[in-house]
């Protein structure tokens, strides 16, 4: 009797665990994208949703695409490279994407490459640095790091660059982490061999190095 019930509870519980198998398996829709389906390559740096709720995929060997849940899309760039490492959005639209060998800025309404224009002078030098990053922080700004330098980069209610700062980093890193953790433009970001909180402060970038909780130096350097 005791076997026959030991048998009977086994069943039972069998039977129980292919029944949470397969509404597991109803309940969660599996899918992935590969070479084989559209992904231009299989070194990822950077995924991205914009407003419009496309995922744009960054890839370091096949550049940029944008994936709308069913195809893929390569959008027109002025600049023709393959080495996509990052992509942020600004509250104007515009897809700014870092590359190796400069930043490009997307019209998400017209899907083309644009310049966009400054209350004085021109920031296509600027595009034209190797990108290492691109970061939209809670104020709006865009943050575009190169590979020498940190760039703030501030909008008037017209979407036109009313102001640039700059700090100059002295250790050249393949890739920065930047956060803006307390949601007020102050970011923090990896760069030097330390963890900096940057300020800007009568139009210029200032780093506040941060060890332990504390804040114990603050510099600038040249341009």
């Amino acid at each position: 009797m005791n076997r026959l019930t030991t048998i009977i509870l086994s069943c039972m519980l069998s039977l129980a665990c292919l029944a949470n198998g397969n509404i597991l398996t109803e309940r969660y829709n599996q899918s992935f994208i590969n070479l084989d389906n559209g992904l231009p390559h299989n070194n990822v740096s950077w995924l991205f949703t914009d407003s419009n709720g496309f995922l744009w995929i960054a890839t370091y060997g096949g550049g940029l695409v944008r994936y709308d849940g069913f195809n893929m899309m390569t959008p027109a760039l002025g600049l023709k490279s393959l080495s996509c490492k990052s992509v942020a959005e600004d509250r104007f639209k515009r897809l700014w994407v870092a590359f190796d060998e400069g930043t490009n800025v997307i019209n998400l309404n017209t899907m083309l490459p644009i310049v966009p224009k400054t209350a004085s002078g021109d920031i296509s030098e600027l595009l034209s640095q190797p990108g290492v990053k691109t970061y939209c922080d809670a104020l709006g700004r865009i943050w575009l790091i190169t590979t020498k330098h940190v760039n703030l980069i501030t909008f008037d209610e017209n979407g036109q660059v009313s102001h640039m700062g700059t700090y100059r980093y002295t250790d050249n890193t393949p890739e920065i982490s930047v956060c803006d953790i307390e949601g007020n433009g102050n970011v923090w970001i990896g760069i030097d061999r330390g963890l900096y909180r940057m300020v800007e402060k009568n139009g210029q970038l200032i780093e506040t190095r941060q060890c332990r909780m504390v804040q114990h130096q603050s510099r600038t350097l040249p341009l």
